[in-house]
């Protein structure tokens, strides 16, 4: 009997068989493709998905559903029927969602309204906004803004459809702003953008106490300008009193094939089950395969609970071992080792697209050695009582599984493998504690010295291990060529390591395991021992030791003529009146310098971030590469922060301030060290041993080669904070900022109130840069010359009053968001989605290189996300005084 000749009852039985059957495997279809699967019962399936038009609208010609003109249907949501539909009232077009009209139940109408009340606080552009909710003739609706694109589902289902081989992964659309990807062919590298954007909605969401639960490419659309918006919030889970739950512990919520571990057995979901699911996306969309498959939802269930994700390398050749990685991590079936947040993951994928080194690190020797174990426990298990036996006491310093992993070594007589597994962990331990030894200071000195004799005599295996290694090696049944897959960009060491780990083949499976547990702990103890303190953790450490041990005698002791100096002058009123008699101490890590011959004011060199600097016979400085940071000990008092434009006679009057300018302040301020000039290139290298700049030092633009001097730039303001932090610095906030650039000025720059006066104080857009190549979009200041295209090493150009180099101009610099100001929404950068109160935003002022005097005014604050980059940000340091 075909469907045609089914009677009613059991093509609507066999429907639902068919819609329970695509929701386990993740499958989404359109009503009409249903329709097509059941000829002669259209209307019922139409019925079912709750389509039931007024028809009187329909004699008409028209639909319509209370204020909303009906168009044709787009789908179904989770809940209900989504129309493409016409607010009458405002001529506004809107996706609209209706509830299904059979069998309403309390439960669903209570989601239908959760999702409402969620989707309608989240403020991001890539989450669908809701515009209203409400009720026509007792049937629930929603109005959401129409996103015009197709489903992501809908463009994985059309590249399957292709039959795309192996190597192919799902074609997206162009993004408008579409960079070039290094070492990404471009499908794989609009994935990843797709993906990162994505990553950065959802940890929107995350932020405002929301987990979406039920992530899948059919709750993705992908928009005409390749901008991916997620829907869906019915099954979303608030932390928030406001919305209580409506599922109990145990409920189990989801679509099966990209539902985390912990989802599918009923626990606890948090914001890393979303994250799972991204990872799901992200290896379906490079491999059009989802990394769990099976016939059944009971043998998903298994899969996804006890086996390791298929490898995306073997679906598609162009993905590179680091991108393996990120997907690896995000499917991690522990949350303490999957990504965090879904920022962790945004931001990996944003390193894999952009060719930078990732965060996600392989799973050790001694987890995969816990795998292992769990995957054998009847071996395991039966091998416990060897431990007792040769007594030697691991039960009180192991956890269980641990023993069990270690006694199944002892089994097959290989006593060292235990050390081996205990190195690896300690290896690991080591690191991680070395990642909370900052800042370096004397009080860390005791730390420093037992953590070095640990991890000096970890290393000191290292020899034990190639020894062993090179044994297991004569074993091998085969050592293949190795040979990298080609790619647009040259191998990555990582790349090379994870190849070669391939090469070596052994007959059985617990060799090859040992193997390359083995060969990692090897090559992990190589650039953990490594003698450059950039590459190797424990020479890292040990110049910290050194630095710490010594800079209470190079800046204190040492320099105890120039702090009494020092002191003296600032406590002096008629020295230094712009101290007010103020009393300090030596600071531990400065050395004094002396006072400033413009601006009077006391300056310092920060002996950690390179050498001191000398002044000049006129006492002026010639900044050098080697040199350190500079601070100028800016003096406490009053001060009017912020403009405004309503009062001409007011203090800091701009007649171009908007309101995220204002309001504008009185504020009472102590005094701060604030770094003369922006930090360097050669500064920042020296430091982190990376240089992240896109006008990198020996790159020449124009006529002009880019110098260690210049401005370090392209760090995000994470990057920053962290890194700053480190050495017991900061950014200053947004009111010192500003504060320290007026200088006691109240004029619209801090050179005064014409924009000409910034001639020869900053550098900006101007006449040279529009005659030297110039980007034709820029706007100009054609009356100003100052000689550079790009940034200009720093001190260029005439200081402030406080003697503070590039307040305006040469790059925009890094804050500390100050919150006390009411919400203000603003373009930052094209996203206009970005509200100063939002938790995610972070200031920068002071305007670049690329800007006409008009974005360069002492009082204007921009705002972006703590993770933006971009040629034009850098950061000036800050830091406390001690008093």
């Amino acid at each position: 009997m075909t469907r045609s000749t089914l009677p009613p009852e059991a093509a609507l039985n066999d429907l639902l068989r068919i819609l329970l059957d695509d929701r386990a495997a993740g499958r989404e279809r359109t009503l009409a493709e249903y329709q097509a699967l059941f000829p002669g019962h259209e209307a019922l399936v139409a019925r079912e998905f709750g389509e039931q038009p007024d028809p009187r609208a329909e004699a008409a010609g028209e639909q319509h559903f209370g204020p909303y003109r009906l168009l044709h249907p787009l789908g179904r949501g989770g809940q209900g029927q989504v129309w493409l539909a016409v607010d009458t009232r405002l001529g506004r077009t809107v996706a609209l969602k209706v509830l299904d009209q059979l069998g309403i139940s309390k439960e669903a109408l209570e989601r239908f309204r959760r999702e409402a009340q969620i989707a309608s606080r989240l403020d991001d552009p890539g989450i669908c906004a809701v515009y209203e909710a409400g009720s026509a003739d007792g049937v629930p609706y929603m109005a959401m803004r129409y996103v015009a694109g197709r489903s992501l589902s809908d463009l994985l289902e059309e590249a399957r459809r292709a039959g795309a081989h192996e190597s192919s992964s799902v074609y997206l659309p162009a993004v408008r702003d579409e960079e070039d990807v290094r070492g990404a062919p471009l499908d794989v590298a609009r994935v990843l953008r797709l993906v990162e954007r994505l990553a950065r909605s959802i940890h929107a969401a995350h932020e405002h106490g929301v987990v979406h639960r039920d992530v899948k490419p059919g709750n993705v659309i992908v928009g005409e300008d390749g901008q991916p918006v997620i829907l869906d919030f019915g099954l979303a889970q608030a932390q928030d009193a406001a919305f209580p739950t409506v599922t109990r512990t145990g409920d189990v919520f989801g679509t099966p094939a990209y539902m985390a571990p912990e989802q599918i057995q009923g626990g606890a979901v948090d914001r890393r089950a979303d994250v799972w699911a991204l990872g799901v996306i992200l290896h379906e969309c490079l491999t059009l395969t989802r990394p769990f498959e099976a016939p059944t939802r009971e043998s998903l269930y298994v899969a996804i609970l006890t086996r390791d994700p298929a490898d995306p390398r073997e679906r598609n050749a162009a993905i590179r071992a680091d991108l393996a990685l990120v997907i690896a991590t995000a499917l991690e079936k522990q949350t303490l080792r999957r990504y965090q947040t879904a920022l962790d993951l945004a931001e990996d994928v944003r390193r894999v697209r952009r060719g930078e080194p990732i965060v996600a690190r392989p799973p050790s020797l001694f987890y995969r050695a816990q795998r292992f174990a769990a995957r054998n426990r009847a071996l395991v298990g039966g091998t416990l009582a060897v431990i007792v036996a040769l007594g030697i006491g691991l039960g009180a310093t192991l956890r269980a599984l641990e023993v069990a992993e270690e006694s199944a070594v002892l089994a097959r007589g290989e006593t060292q493998k235990v050390l081996r597994l205990s190195d690896v962990r300690r290896l690991d331990d080591l690191v991680d504690e070395s990642r909370n030894l900052w800042p370096a200071d004397p009080t860390r000195v005791p730390d420093y010295e037992r953590w070095i004799g640990e991890a000096e005599a970890l290393v000191a295996r290292l020899p034990e291990h190639r020894e062993r290694l090179a044994e297991l090696r004569t074993k091998a049944v085969r050592s293949a060529e190795q040979v990298l897959p080609a790619a647009p960009a040259p191998p990555t060491q990582e790349d090379t390591a994870a190849e070669a780990r391939e090469t070596w083949h052994f007959a059985d499976a617990e060799t090859q395991w040992h193997h390359g547990t083995l060969e990692q702990l090897v090559e992990d103890l190589e650039f953990f021992g490594d003698s450059d303190p950039h590459v190797g953790r424990l020479a890292d450490v040990r110049a910290r030791l050194e630095f710490a041990r010594g800079v209470e005698k190079r800046s204190i002791d040492d320099a105890h003529a120039a702090w009494e100096e020092a002191i003296a002058s600032v406590r002096d009123r008629s020295a230094s009146p712009a101290y007010a008699g103020l009393e300090m101490r030596p600071q531990l890590g400065l050395v004094p310098i002396g006072r400033d011959p413009n601006s009077g004011l006391q300056e310092f060199a920060h002996l950690q971030t390179g050498t001191m600097a000398p002044r000049g016979p006129e006492g002026r400085f010639d900044p050098g590469p080697e040199w350190g940071l500079v601070f100028v000990l800016i003096p406490g008092g009053k001060a009017w922060i912020g403009s405004q434009r309503s009062e001409p006679d007011g203090p800091n009057y701009d007649p171009n301030a908007s309101l995220p300018d204002s309001p504008v302040t009185e504020v009472d301020f102590e005094p701060f060290f604030l770094s003369k000039y922006e930090m360097t290139q050669a500064q920042w290298e020296r430091m982190t041993g990376t240089n992240p700049s896109q006008h990198v030092a020996g790159r020449t633009i124009g006529d002009m080669l880019v110098s260690a001097l210049h401005p370090v730039e392209q760090i995000s303001w994470t990057l920053a904070d962290e890194t700053l932090r480190n050495l017991g610095l900061v950014m200053p906030s947004d009111a010192q900022w500003e504060y320290a650039a007026r200088a006691g000025t109240d004029t619209i720059w801090a050179t005064g109130n014409a924009s000409a006066s910034l001639a020869g104080s900053a550098n900006l857009a101007d006449a040279y840069c529009h005659a030297h190549g110039g980007p034709p979009t820029w706007s100009y200041e054609m009356d100003i010359d100052d000689g550079h295209l790009v940034h200009a090493p720093v001190g260029s150009f005439t200081p402030n009053r406080f003697g503070l180099h590039d307040v305006h101009g040469n790059v925009w610099e890094w804050c500390q968001h100050d919150r006390e100001h009411a919400a203000a929404r603003i373009d930052v950068f094209g996203d206009s989605n970005i509200t100063r109160s939002d938790p995610r935003t972070r200031v920068h002022r002071g305007g670049g290189y690329d800007n006409t005097a008009s974005q360069l005014r002492v009082g204007l604050r921009y705002y972006a996300l703590a993770d933006f980059r971009r040629s034009m940000v850098g950061v000036r340091p800050a830091r406390a005084l001690v008093r």
